[in-house]
């Protein structure tokens, strides 16, 4: 067994008869058996945590609680060790400086109001905009959140603001201290396991699409688009935990190159994959005489990705079938040479064959090549490229994302100052807080509806309210009081698992419950103080609403505008060279674009957006995805690949269509940009792909006359198959576009 991939077995399936005897259990024990063990472990370990935090922030008489137990939610969140370790450093020193400089600007410049304020809205813009990067980000966001609760704490009595910074250090660093010896001893989540957990994940998926790809040779429906189509998703998440793995093991670390090469090749074997949907069916006499070698192939792909699955390593007989498999397959090409009947086939039906043949050729590399990366013996160097997967400065979207978050808390210490409004220090951080997460939230809707969200939350937190002045009494039980903290923890822990970010309820949740556990219901508590909170969140959120809908609202629809332009000028940037060329954060953006694009898409829904229009753009976006995957998988393959002399022939057919694919990009993403109809460019590319019939006629013919071996000819037939599959992909992409009806919702239409 590779010791690098300490594989286990997946847990099976639940059965039908599993599943009525679990209907039959008591109410109590089918509540057990369907709680997900995952998200009520990191449930277990926020009340455990937040429970211990306030305990300790108790005997150590600190002054704000609260602090401490927000600490310990908010890292967390992070779920994993590596991560939660690096959180928690980054959230000291954010934690530090933001202190300093609040400390700072407090003393000297608030009998300054003009200088004050410029400082607020400068370090609250610079803190957000720089959230948006790879270097420390969430020490920027941390440096901004302590200068606002220092500031705001501080104003009324400047000299003392030290004493803040102080006490929100020393909550922090309880926090810190307790969510790591938390999450290290109680249900320890490793990224490193979860990334073998999903490595697993992957094989298993790759094994079921193989068979499919054997379907479409054969003339059946596979539906290998719809199969690998969260794929992209999927890689990303690995990377993202290689980056958190690296960082609780040093054995794990040390094969970061491995690791991060096989979620390279595990993108690729489903890019492989996807592009044999796309390709129509072997013609006859490719098909009859070809099939069951072709699904030989595939059950023996099969059988590859289980046996790397199992073990890490590729059995001898298997190795030894696919060998021989290819072997019967080159045979029967040459055969076919010769055979008068394939002979009379168009060059788009041969290059049809040549296209499946070479993807299973290349998923039966991409096969070896992973057994033979799982070697322990293999040395492999660390991989040197840095694991961000942000851009290195801030973009105009963040800029732009930090001035409104800077506007916001200004104008809330503005009202706080002017008018004393109950909870107007919970009110400041409100703000920044909505306004600087709120258009984040992982449902894909941004802005759109932070009105909306006044509205129901001030109802919640009025009821909330009502609820608290009845419940004081019971909670001045130290008993009942913990009882309900570790209650909230647990459920919000279990809530919080599945998604991926913070959404907005969530902040509402943890938000009320920090201030709730502020209150200190030992003491006797005024209407007042519980009336602060009420008014502190809703005008908070009331604030931010209006600076999130005014000001460069983030909408689902300018998100996608946003996007799918991006998606596409990326690509067009790294021809020829191909991926390769581009740092991991921007071949990260390519893999995520096609599942946020989805994510944005069910967003718009509504009477702004009809259905038939939304259906439209999700053809659109899959055709892009394909169009994208064929790109990267001809760029710069086919002239290296052919003899010298027939490359200086090729070069300016191929120079041709690599200008034309680049123009047609440029247009499809400057029209999505601007919400108008792209030019038709129908003309020009029909005419190119007829051209490049053409050449592949030409390959053909020059392949039999230099008498080029079958499966040198196989991989290049089919490299210039992939070509011909981009061109029309591209033709279909035009058409799609100019049925769109941007200009109708990709403003500002429900506001």
């Amino acid at each position: 067994m590779c010791r690098f991939l300490p594989w286990t077995q997946a847990d099976p399936d639940r059965t039908i008869r599993h599943v009525e005897s679990v209907g039959q259990q008591p109410f109590a024990r089918r509540v057990w058996t369907t709680l997900d063990p995952r998200a009520a472990a990191l449930g277990l370990q926020m009340a455990l945590a937040g429970m211990t935090a306030f305990f300790f922030a108790q005997v150590l008489r600190l002054q704000y609680p609260s602090w401490s137990v927000f600490t310990v939610i908010v890292l967390l969140l992070a779920r994993y060790v590596g991560a939660v370790e690096e959180k928690a450093v980054l959230r000291l020193i954010g934690t530090i400086l933001g202190g300093v400089l609040a400390y700072l600007a407090t003393g000297a410049w608030q009998q300054s109001p003009l200088l004050y304020l410029a400082s607020t809205f400068l370090v609250v813009t610079v803190s957000i905009a720089f959230f948006g990067q790879s270097r420390a980000p969430y020490a920027f966001f941390l440096t901004g959140l302590t200068y606002i609760v220092v500031a705001s704490n501080g104003m009324a009595y400047p000299d003392d603001s030290w004493a803040y910074a102080l006490a929100r250090v020393e909550e922090v660093l309880l926090g810190i201290v307790v969510s790591i010896v938390v999450q290290t001893t109680v249900f320890p989540n490793y990224a490193n396991r979860d990334f073998r957990r999903i490595l697993r994940t992957a094989l298993e998926e790759l094994a079921v699409a193989t068979p499919r790809a054997a379907a479409r040779f054969k003339g059946e429906h596979s539906g290998l688009t719809s199969a690998l189509r969260d794929f992209p998703r999927l890689a990303s998440q690995m990377r993202t935990l290689l980056r958190f793995g690296a960082r609780e093991s040093s054995s794990f670390r040390r094969e970061i190159g491995r690791h991060a090469r096989t979620v390279d090749l595990f993108a690729r074997a489903a890019s492989l994959l996807r592009s044999v949907e796309i390709l129509r069916p072997a013609p006859e006499p490719y098909r009859s005489r070809m099939a069951a070698d072709v699904v030989r192939a595939a059950d023996l792909l099969v059988a590859g990705w289980e046996e790397l699955g199992r073990s890490g390593r590729l059995g001898a007989e298997t190795r030894v079938a696919l060998d021989e498999v290819a072997r019967r397959i080159g045979a029967a090409m040459i055969d076919l040479r010769d055979n008068h009947e394939a002979q009379r086939l168009a060059p788009a039906e041969i290059v049809n064959v040549s296209g499946q043949l070479l993807a299973l050729q290349e998923l039966r590399q991409v096969i070896l090549d992973l057994d033979a990366l799982w070697r322990p013996e293999e040395s492999h160097a660390p991989r040197a490229e840095k694991l961000a997967l942000a851009p290195p400065w801030p973009d105009l979207f963040w800029l732009r994302h930090g001035i409104r978050a800077g506007l916001a808390t200004v104008t809330a210490l503005v009202l706080e100052n002017w008018l004393s409004p109950p909870g107007g220090t919970f009110m400041v951080l409100c703000a920044f807080n909505f306004t600087a997460l709120n258009a984040l939230s992982p449902e894909g809707s941004g802005d759109r509806g932070a009105f909306n969200y006044v509205i129901v939350f001030t109802l919640v937190m009025a009821g909330a309210t009502i609820a608290l002045i009845a419940g004081t009494p019971l909670l001045a039980s130290y008993a009942v009081f913990n009882l309900f903290i570790a209650t909230w923890l647990f459920l919000f822990g279990y809530w919080a698992y599945d998604r991926n970010g913070i959404t907005v309820p969530m902040q509402v949740s943890f938000l009320v419950l920090v201030s709730i556990i502020g209150l200190n219901a030992q003491e006797p508590v005024s209407f007042q103080k519980i009336s602060g909170t009420f008014f502190g969140l809703v005008n908070g959120f009331l604030i931010a609403s209006v600076f999130q809908r005014l000001l460069w609202p983030v909408l689902p629809q300018r998100q996608l505008q946003r996007a799918i332009p991006m998606y596409i000028r990326t690509i067009a940037s790294c021809l020829p060279a191909g991926l390769a060329a581009l740092p991991l954060w921007q071949r990260a953006t390519i893999a995520l674009t096609p599942s946020q694009g989805r994510t944005y898409l069910a967003a718009m829904a509504g009477a702004t957006c009809p259905d038939d229009e939304r259906e439209r753009l999700e053809n659109y976006l899959l055709t892009l995805q394909q169009l994208v995957g064929e790109i990267l998988l001809s760029v710069g393959r086919l002239l290296p690949a052919c003899p010298a002399p027939l490359a200086e022939e090729l070069t300016p057919r191929v120079n041709e269509v690599r200008t034309l694919i680049k123009s047609a990009l440029k247009e499809l993403a400057d029209a999505f940009a601007e919400s108008r109809c792209p030019v038709d460019l129908s003309a020009e590319l029909e005419s190119c792909l007829a051209r490049w019939d053409e050449t592949i006629g030409l390959l053909r013919q020059r392949l039999r006359e230099q008498h080029i071996d079958a499966a040198t000819a196989a991989d290049l037939m089919g490299i210039a198959s992939r070509y011909r599959t981009t061109l029309t992909l591209l033709v279909r992409a035009c058409q799609e576009a100019r049925q769109l009806r941007l200009s109708e919702y990709l403003g500002d239409v429900a506001l």
